[in-house]
């Protein structure tokens, strides 16, 4: 025959579980804390990164998944102050002669590139961050081919560099898959951009 728990182990059960969860709850606000403290920290002392601090390039060439085309985009403090980075760059793809190629784009993550967060990014006088863009190859055709790429910083001028013969990234008009640009945020290495398998 099955008795029913005595009244006070169930209270007791109850109490002990509700002191799990208040541990577990005030370890998860005290890591939010933390991090709040450390972005702090970071940004104190220094300014948003503005794009005349800065120096665009491309970065090195990428063992790509089938159909995928993928730009690093290398932004190294030419300046001698520190400064730090967050979120995503504004991108824009366009012709020799300048007209933008009317992409989808995307803040997010793909079979490339990383879909963590954003992060603060700090940068110091002489040392560097990443960003990348990436596309399927087009499926069906190709109608055009993007010659520059201009990166915008959220209260600055934007930073334009000229694609030559790699990477080549060509436009293609919806629906074919290569229609959509996906971006992935700032980062502090080159490791941090891509999507872990």
């Amino acid at each position: 025959m099955r008795t029913n728990p005595p009244r006070v182990a169930l209270i007791t059960a109850a109490a002990v579980a509700a002191s799990v969860l208040a541990v577990g709850c005030a370890e998860g606000t005290a890591a939010r804390q933390h991090v709040r403290t450390a972005t702090a920290a970071l940004i104190r002392g220094s300014a948003r990164c503005e794009s005349a601090q800065l120096r665009l390039s491309i970065g090195p060439r990428v063992s790509e998944k089938t159909q995928q085309d993928t730009v690093i985009l290398r932004l190294r403090n030419a300046s001698a102050r520190t400064c730090w980075l967050r979120g995503y760059p504004g991108v824009t793809l366009t012709t020799a002669r300048g007209r933008m190629l009317p992409f989808r784009y995307a803040d997010r993550g793909d079979m490339m590139l990383t879909s963590a967060r954003p992060r603060l990014v700090r940068v110091s006088p002489g040392h560097s961050a990443y960003a990348a863009i990436n596309k399927n190859s087009c499926v069906r055709h190709a109608t055009k081919i993007a010659r520059t790429i201009s990166l915008t910083l959220t209260g600055s001028a934007g930073l334009t560099i000229r694609l030559r013969r790699y990477p080549v990234m060509y436009y293609c008009p919806a629906p074919d898959p290569g229609h959509r640009v996906d971006i992935a945020p700032f980062e502090a290495t080159l490791s941090r951009l891509f999507a872990r398998a």
